[in-house]
């Protein structure tokens, strides 16, 4: 029986190609510049990925600015969708 690995309630192999349309730019000050035109479906599955990590995230929304969640929410969907790739290419 095959599965489907989700990440965010988005399969994995539809995520993954998130890394084909980024273009990460490191600034003078050594903050990094995070820029792409993601395709129509790609980018509606990345959205709701980053909503439903939001929601997870989400301690107090008073404690948060809305950009800030979602930020933290990009960074963290970024890392796990790395983390289940290392781990499928261990196997």
């Amino acid at each position: 029986m095959s599965t489907v690995t989700l990440i965010g309630g988005e399969p994995l192999d539809v995520l993954v190609r998130l890394f084909d349309f980024l273009q990460v730019r490191r600034k003078p000050s050594g903050w990094y510049d995070i820029s792409g035109t993601l395709p129509a479906g790609l980018g509606d599955s990345v959205v709701r990925a980053i909503e439903a990590i939001e929601a997870e995230i989400r301690t107090d929304p008073e404690l948060r600015a809305p950009e800030t969640l979602r930020a933290d929410a990009f960074v963290e969907l970024v890392q796990r969708i790395s983390d289940e790739t290392h781990r499928v290419v261990a196997r």
